[in-house]
């Protein structure tokens, strides 16, 4: 319904390749629906004996990868310009490292995806809702929407590694508290 609210609006038919990270969203939670529901499952049935233990080198390298992606756009390295526009992956893949760093060496690999999927699914639908009111309150046009997606993109994919975080460490303190209901 969402991206039907952006494509009826003026704006989301003149630019509409704008949500393509929503588009993205909605195939994910079509295509895996079922089975990210098992995969999480396991994960959670998994996750039962884990002691977390950061890895320091995984997130070390994290940190250096988010370093460079916030030095490649700086106007000191000019002469590599074509650089800059590797920055937001570059804090995407640091986001990803350190997320590992964090989680990955103890959680198996299920709980962590479907955890990343979820809230990615999740804070994509929200920010899709609050460009569609925005839309409906100020008008404003297309190019300042073109003008915001890359800070955007960043600004979701770091959100999805916060809450991933948070998440995992919610569902394992409510797993040992025997708060979650069991399958």
């Amino acid at each position: 319904m969402l991206l039907l609210g952006w494509y009826s609006t003026p704006v989301g038919r003149e630019i509409p390749y704008y949500p393509i990270l929503h588009i993205a969203g909605f195939l994910i939670i079509i295509v895996g629906r079922g089975r990210i529901a098992k995969l999480f499952q396991e994960g959670l049935e998994e996750a039962k004996q884990i002691r977390w233990i950061p890895s320091a080198p995984f997130l070390l390298l994290g940190i250096i990868v988010v370093i460079l992606a916030y030095i490649l756009p700086k106007p000191y390295l000019s002469q590599f310009q074509f650089l800059s526009f590797l920055s937001i992956p570059l804090y995407f893949v640091g986001g990803v490292i350190i997320l590992y760093g964090l989680l990955g060496p103890q959680i198996k690999g299920k709980l962590v995806y479907t955890m990343i999927l979820a809230t990615y699914c999740g804070i994509i639908a929200d920010h899709m809702l609050g460009n569609l009111i925005y839309l409906n309150l100020y008008g404003l046009p297309p190019q300042i929407f073109m003008e915001y997606l890359p800070a955007s993109v960043v600004e979701r994919f770091t959100f999805t590694a916060i809450a991933t975080i948070i998440g995992i460490g919610l569902l394992l303190t409510l797993r040992r508290a025997g708060m979650l209901r069991k399958r």
